[in-house]
């Protein structure tokens, strides 16, 4: 048996991270020059998004004139059960919110425990286990009295010098 002798090839040799020239900064006006592009091709979508709902609200017209009477009022009907239906999901979302906004309130929730409580999806019962475990939680409580001050008719320079006076 014979040996074969490998001998070990040299790697490329690596460049340091940062020094590839097309890595660098772009300029200011290259990134102006971007931002435009960017503008331009936006506005050309938007118009032809303008266009398209002009045909589609055309269309939906011209349908609807084909329609029998029996036809647009049951359209008309579906049309007022969605609308109905998105209004009382709001209503209970608004509902689910002056729950949750009156709980923390009533139990001195800090504005991060009111943000919490405020992602909990549930009925009142759970939302107040919730604010209640929350606010038997150890930590600092907001205190109402913060940022009060006393009506005073000195000025904050002859307030400062009285104090410096008492000092010296």
């Amino acid at each position: 048996m014979s040996a074969i002798e490998t001998t070990p090839t040299p790697d490329a040799p690596e460049e340091p991270h940062g020094t590839d020239e097309a890595a660098e900064a772009p300029t200011v006006d290259a990134l102006k020059a971007e931002l435009e592009d960017v503008k331009r091709h936006s506005r050309k979508w938007e118009e032809r998004a303008k266009s398209n709902k002009a045909a589609a609200d055309r269309l939906a017209e011209l349908e609807r004139e084909r329609m029998t009477d029996d036809e647009r009022r049951t359209a008309d009907l579906d049309a007022a059960n969605t609308r109905a239906d998105e209004a009382e999901a709001r209503a209970a979302e608004a509902e689910a919110a002056l729950v949750r906004l009156r709980l923390a309130v009533e139990l001195g929730l800090s504005s991060e425990d009111a943000e919490a409580l405020s992602k909990v999806k549930g009925d009142e019962d759970t939302l107040r286990a919730l604010a209640e475990r929350l606010a038997d939680r150890p930590g600092p409580r907001p205190n109402p009295g913060q940022g009060k001050t006393r009506k005073s008719t000195e000025s904050t320079a002859d307030q400062f010098a009285a104090v410096l006076g008492g000092l010296l």
